[in-house]
């Protein structure tokens, strides 16, 4: 069993998602429920910055490909009783994992796109990346887009200069402002149609100040 912290935790509406990092190896994981599936019930009782031991494994039934390679089942699952804040992931993350500066037209190596609302993605077509989590930095704050949230399916952030626009999926209440150097937990969704084509979307699970 490792040990896993538990980094991020987003919802669709209906059901749970969790993200963590695994302490043995300090790769991402997405940490799906102990059956064929992904999502958990909204009462899962696991929260950001808390420790499990995890005993993790694929079913057979589980669709592994890139770049949603971080996948894994909770076979069994135990609670520790070590419980880090938020300053303390930030820290474990800028010194076991990686957290680098960069601009938002960089991210995942540069093979990012934007639609015309500065929304980004990846065209599925030709997708060789090999992960579909990361943690990065941006010298510029984040605001939280007042003005076109009420028309959009959700909370989004954008950039000062407006063209960079990402849709916030965790669960924590937003903040209205990100500042310049917040570290920034962003993944890939599953694919969805645009524009008659299959992009995976840019999205923004949390972040640690």
């Amino acid at each position: 069993m490792d040990n896993v912290l538990i980094v991020s935790k987003t919802s669709n509406g209906r059901e749970i998602f969790l993200g963590g990092v695994n302490l043995r190896t300090y790769e991402n994981v997405q940490l799906g429920p102990g059956h064929v599936g992904y999502a958990h019930p909204n009462d899962i009782p696991m929260n950001i910055g808390e420790i499990w031991k995890l005993e993790l494994g694929r079913f057979s039934e589980m669709k592994i490909s890139p770049p949603h390679t971080e996948n894994w089942n909770i076979i069994s699952k135990e609670r520790t009783d070590q419980n880090l804040r938020p300053n303390e992931i930030r820290d474990l993350i800028l010194q076991h994992v990686r957290a680098e500066y960069t601009h938002p037209r960089a991210l995942f190596g540069g093979h990012i796109g934007f639609n015309e609302n500065g929304k980004g993605f990846i065209d599925v077509n030709g997708c060789l990346l090999p992960y579909s989590i990361g943690f990065w930095r941006f010298h510029d704050p984040l605001e939280l887009d007042y003005d076109n949230n009420e028309n959009e399916d959700g909370n989004y952030y954008r950039s000062e200069s407006g063209d960079f626009r990402v849709k916030y999926t965790g669960v924590a209440n937003p903040e209205s402002v990100l500042p310049p150097g917040t570290v920034l937990r962003l993944f890939l969704s599953q694919s969805y149609e645009f524009e008659g084509r299959e992009v995976f979307w840019l999205l923004l699970s949390g972040w640690f100040i």
